[in-house]
Parts: structure tokens; C-alpha cells; sequence
């Protein structure tokens, strides 16, 4: 750093002059720079946003799925054992698998 004063004569007038020129136009460059930084940063913000929510949406419609695949599972077994028990259980189920459903798709809209 010492080397690089002492090269361009940082004591004279002229080397003052000359590193106030090139901090000007430093600065003058990074404003476009700093610009395209906020609008990627903006994007970037907003693509997050959406992937959790999407993320959420996710999540609920898999919820929606397995209670659906249970209750089939329990209507299946009450129509080999005959159990109306199991039936309304598996009707319970799939209305709980449906309300899942509506809020995933809510969710994702």
C-alpha cells in the first residue's frame, strides 16, 4: 500500500487531484451497479415469498392426500369385516382429507 502512495507521488497536488478523479468515477459507476443490486434483491425477495407459500400449499395438499388414502384404506377393511364403525371413520376421514384439500388450494391461489 505504502509502495503504491509513494508510485504516484501521493504528496503532490496533481496525485490529489488524480485519486479525487478516480473516486468520483468509482462512485459514478456504482450507482448503476448499486441500482441493479436493489431490483435483484426486490426479485429475490418476492421469489422467496412465493416459494413458501407455494411450500405451504405444498404441504397441506400432502396432508389432504394421506387422509383421502386412509380413508379408502378403512373403507376397504369395513367392506371385508362389515363394520359400519370403520364406514363413518373413513367418511370422517375423507371430509378431514376435503377441508385440507380446500385450504392447499387456497393456499396456491
Amino acid at each position: 500500500m505504502r509502495q503504491a502512495f509513494v508510485t504516484v507521488n501521493l504528496g503532490t497536488p496533481a496525485a490529489h487531484k488524480r485519486l479525487a478523479d478516480v473516486a468520483i468515477k468509482e462512485q459514478n459507476d456504482a450507482k448503476p451497479i448499486l441500482e441493479g443490486a436493489r431490483h435483484y434483491e426486490t426479485e429475490a425477495t418476492a421469489d422467496q415469498d412465493h416459494a413458501e407459500r407455494a411450500l405451504r400449499a405444498f404441504e397441506r395438499l400432502e396432508a389432504a392426500v394421506t387422509l383421502l388414502e386412509v380413508s379408502i384404506v378403512f373403507v376397504s377393511i369395513s367392506a371385508l369385516t362389515r363394520n359400519r364403525a370403520l364406514l363413518v371413520a373413513s367418511g370422517v376421514i375423507a371430509a378431514g382429507g376435503l377441508v385440507f384439500l380446500i385450504i392447499g388450494v387456497r393456499y396456491h391461489l
